[in-house]
């Protein structure tokens, strides 16, 4: 069992690696036939529409489920993000950034994936001197991915992001 499978995580490659362990998985549903090809990126979006769909492979229920505990947890993340800035604890702030920025990376999301990343490696070099600007940036960033994913799951009900 020393398999790897890399965040964000892709069903092929999990389905893979599972299989190759030789542990039984249950296959992904059959594809759908194809559909037209999606609308394009809207370049304001900080969420990689495209990628996530392809990600998400047509299961509405765990795109959902992702959103919910996204939504729950990254204001506690952002939270301790701010008083470990504030406080300059290097180590804190390297355990919330990179979780963040884990959880940022499941929707696609770069610029907030890059904001924390940022953050990250600034703690981890105990340099803090930009690091109040830095949360600034990752703010704006998390606080755009709020209002895209809570947009898509409203427009979930009329048209489904993943198909």
């Amino acid at each position: 069992m020393d398999d790897y499978v890399s965040k964000p995580l892709q069903i092929d490659k999990l389905m893979l690696t599972i299989n190759g362990l030789g542990l039984v998985a249950s296959t992904a549903p059959a594809p759908l036939p194809p559909e037209p090809a999606p609308a394009p990126v809207q370049t304001s979006s900080i969420i990689n529409r495209e990628e996530l769909q392809a990600h998400m492979e047509g299961d509405d229920a765990l795109f959902q489920r992702m959103v919910s505990l996204f939504m729950a947890d990254a204001p506690k993340k952002m939270e301790g993000i701010r008083a470990a800035v504030e406080s300059g604890n290097a180590e804190s702030l390297v355990k919330l950034a990179h979780a963040l920025k884990g959880a940022s990376a499941n929707f696609f999301a770069e610029p907030a994936v890059s904001a924390a990343l940022r953050l990250e490696t600034m703690a981890r070099k105990a340099d803090l001197a930009q690091a109040a600007e830095a949360y600034q940036d990752l703010q704006g960033a998390i606080e755009q991915l709020k209002g895209e994913l809570t947009q898509l799951t409203e427009d979930a009900a009329a048209s489904p992001l993943v198909k």
